[in-house]
């Protein structure tokens, strides 16, 4: 109960494709359970590293991103192996 958790999210998102199936824009929206409070750096963690990861490899020229955090019962949100970046990479 006193460790961080690293992995609270729920991903989704969507992609838009030109005539010759080109990615031409992204669409990502990331929920995140913070935990009963905000660690030092639990909430920007994955909003920050998500948003530099959040086209991948891939040259897309639109990115839009959206996210929700939210306090729950849980133990506290921290950095954990990636932070933020595993969970966007799925995503993609």
């Amino acid at each position: 109960l006193n460790d961080n958790h690293g992995r609270g999210t729920r991903l989704a998102g969507r992609l838009a494709l030109d005539a010759d199936l080109r990615f031409t824009a992204i669409e990502i929206e990331y929920h995140t359970d913070l935990g009963a409070y905000v660690t030092t750096v639990g909430a920007f963690v994955n909003v920050h590293n998500a948003l530099q990861s959040g086209t991948g490899t891939y040259a897309i020229p639109a990115a839009h991103a959206r996210f929700a955090q939210y306090f729950t019962n849980a133990g506290p949100l921290g950095p954990y192996r990636g932070a933020g970046r595993p969970d966007i990479a799925l995503l993609v």
